[in-house]
């Protein structure tokens, strides 16, 4: 047994007590840091399993909602063999949800790092101190559970711990609060959209595009209509003396193919008069189809932001983008630069 006494500095004095024998000897404080913190110092530092129903929470889920001051944003599937949707907020139900986006939000809720236990049962004040009366974060997942009865799990996240780069958190329904890492959060917040909007297209494939733009440079918006003719692209608009420069056409496909959404600007609605998203407005509309294909996937871009550009796309019906200027500024530098 050891009997702690008084701090001295770096040291604590302390009574060593073995059967009938007894010394009075000089610890480190860390000695008695340690044994202070009771019980949740030997607490090992891993979150137990967040749901009783399932050990696969990211195969099982049928609905994940992060909650912030803004509100909440709400993924849900009828199945977990079927494709996750927007259900809330309602401007983005039409907005289409990233590949692996509510895979990889679980399975970064369920791998939290513990790096301390802070409380076993915080009282009200605690509560508040630790900024987990009012959480600033939650985010919670939905599972079918057992016998048809639906089971919720997740994880409450509270203030920043000063100078530690923590954050203090609790899981849902569970007193015992713990600090984890404050980048942990970053991946619980990040965007669910799926931000690629060409991806799935072949430049390969497109076997015309028509590029409508440059009013800044003609007076008047002015087209470029081209088609893929025994493997070379030639013009349909101007109709002559337009010789096409088609690895200038390749490349401006390949870019709308790697084309990354920064933001949203709005979800519905469709574009203000500010975004310039017109022709007759300077702005530039790209529309190309595929082979075999009746219709066409569009982009059309507006104004600039900073080095980034208002825009719309076929793939997000109402929505307002944001994508980056430096794919385009050749192209918006006039037709002739798909001259040859």
């Amino acid at each position: 047994m050891i009997v702690f006494g008084k701090r001295m500095g770096e040291e604590v004095a302390a009574k060593r007590v073995w059967g009938d024998d007894s010394a009075l000897v000089k610890a480190g404080k860390g000695l008695l840091d340690t044994a202070e913190q009771g019980a949740l110092a030997y607490l090992e530092k891993k979150l137990p399993p967040l749901a009783a129903s399932t050990t696969d929470l990211a195969g099982d889920a049928l609905a994940v909602a992060v909650t912030q001051a803004e509100g909440a944003v709400e993924l849900a599937r009828e199945a977990k063999d079927k494709p996750w949707a927007f259900s809330q907020p309602a401007d983005r139900k039409t907005i289409p949800v990233g590949t692996d986006a509510a895979k990889n939000l679980i399975s970064a809720l369920n791998s939290l790092p513990v790096r301390r236990w802070i409380a076993e049962q915080p009282n009200a004040a605690q509560l508040e101190q630790f900024g987990l009366a009012k959480p600033r974060l939650s985010v919670s997942v939905t599972l079918p559970g057992k016998e048809g009865k639906k089971e919720n799990a997740g994880v409450e996240f509270g203030s920043d711990i000063a100078d530690k780069g923590e954050v203090y958190a609790r899981v849902s329904g569970n007193d015992r609060v713990f600090a984890t890492d404050k980048a942990a959060l970053v991946p619980l917040q990040g965007p669910l959209e799926d931000r690629v909007p060409f991806a799935a297209m072949d430049p390969k494939k497109v076997a015309h595009l028509k590029v409508t733009g440059w009013q800044g440079i003609n007076g008047t918006p002015v087209t470029l209509e081209v088609e893929r003719k025994d493997g070379a692209w030639v013009a349909k608009d101007p109709p002559k003396d337009f010789p096409v420069a088609s690895a200038k056409v390749e490349a401006l496909l390949e870019s709308l193919k790697a084309l990354r959404v920064d933001k949203f600007a709005k979800y519905a609605g469709g574009p203000d008069a500010s975004h310039d998203i017109d022709p007759a407005k300077n702005g530039m509309r790209i529309e190309w189809t595929a082979e075999g294909k009746s219709e066409a996937s569009v982009l059309a871009l507006g104004k600039a932001e900073g080095n980034m550009l208002f825009a719309t796309a076929s793939r997000y019906p109402g929505a307002v983008i944001l994508v980056p200027k430096a794919p385009f500024e050749e192209a918006m530098q006039g037709r002739a630069k798909f001259k040859q």
